[in-house]
């Protein structure tokens, strides 16, 4: 079996690139924590504590995953960092996570059905229940 460069590059394309909820789930918690991080280095770095970015780093990871550590001295963090780690734990809560796995799952539901009907296709109805579980879910929960 010879593999040329477009054969090589197909498989990249739909092993690699391709959007799942894997990816999704941990894109999200990266880019919460790396901008949670930056926020509170940007607070902190003219205040009377010495933070350093990796603490800042750390304390942001924290707060995401709801785990309780800290490294810095939390009753000499300004207001406003307090409020950031707030807003990251309530972000990185499990309701929350789980809210945009509903989404996604009910997005890529709605795109097979779309596809079905424009070929004119039987929808099954196994797929049309998940969907309305999906919006029932998505209504009823929060």
């Amino acid at each position: 079996c010879t593999m040329n460069l477009g054969t090589i590059r197909q498989m990249a394309k739909k092993h690699l690139l391709g959007i799942t909820y894997y990816r999704v789930h941990l894109a999200y918690f990266i880019f919460l924590c790396f901008v949670g991080s930056l926020i509170i280095w940007g607070l902190e770095r003219n205040s009377h504590v010495e933070a350093s970015y990796t603490d800042c780093l750390f304390t942001s990871i924290t707060a995401t995953v709801s785990c309780g550590l800290i490294t810095l001295d939390t009753q000499e963090l300004r207001v406003g960092t307090q409020v950031v780690c707030w807003i990251l734990i309530i972000l990185g809560n499990n309701i929350v996570v789980s809210l945009y796995s509903v989404l996604y799952r009910r997005w890529k539901l709605n795109q097979s059905i779309k596809l079905l009907e424009k070929n004119n296709e039987r929808v099954p109805s196994h797929i049309r229940k998940e969907v309305d579980v999906a919006t029932f879910l998505l209504i009823f929960l929060p």
